[in-house]
């Protein structure tokens, strides 16, 4: 039977390339943003994170979820520690983060494993692709860990030997065929939140 990360990686690839070839990602890769727009994404995530680490707290507990929801990925400390260091006032979600938080709040409360697809979304690209743009913006704007990028700073040993158990862990789950359909469908949905979360955030590209 095929696992789970594979289905992932095959369904979820043109949602996936859409969400990271966006605007806003594009422009933040190519040090075409300023410290403002950078900060409005951070104030956008911490919508997110708010509803993606406290039902990750509320499912920790569950034997088969324990691995994956690991206490040590929670970033809501760390986005406010950012947005304190770039002087941000909290900024309200808009109408695209609503809805993304919303779906969020709502499996957390429902169903852990569509809980599990949108923490595996966001945290997999925060290990992975995450990477990137903290060296873009380390580069081009001068941030650093203690001023603006504690948000990609995460206090694990290895990050490539993480992910594998994150992912083994993941297909580890004893899931129906019908359950797994459900899930890869739940990660694409994820992927267009974030597509939309990002171009509701309004930018001005450097020239």
């Amino acid at each position: 039977m095929t696992p789970i990360s594979t289905l992932i990686r095959e369904q979820s690839r043109e949602v996936h390339e859409e969400a990271e070839s966006s605007s806003l990602m594009s422009a933040i890769a190519t040090g075409q943003v300023g410290v403002g727009d950078y900060a409005a994404l951070l104030g956008q995530l911490r919508w997110v994170y708010e509803a993606l680490d406290s039902g990750a707290e509320l499912r920790r507990a569950m034997p088969e979820f324990s691995t994956v929801f690991d206490a040590r990925l929670d970033r809501r400390a760390a986005i406010a520690q950012d947005l304190r260091a770039l002087g941000v006032q909290e900024d309200p979600p808009t109408a695209a983060t609503r809805a993304y938080a919303n779906r969020i709040a709502e499996v957390a409360q429902s169903w852990p494993l569509g809980l599990l697809a949108h923490h595996y979304t966001r945290y997999m690209g925060d290990l992975s692709g995450g990477r990137i743009l903290s060296a873009a913006l380390r580069t081009n704007l001068g941030l650093t860990t203690d001023h603006g990028l504690a948000f990609y700073a995460f206090d694990i040993e290895s990050i490539p030997a993480f992910k594998k158990r994150y992912r083994h862990a993941m297909d580890a789950l004893p899931l129906t065929a019908q359950q797994k359909d459900a899930f890869v469908q739940e990660v694409m949905r994820a992927f267009s939140f974030n597509t939309a979360m990002f171009a509701s955030i309004e930018f001005r590209p450097a020239t």
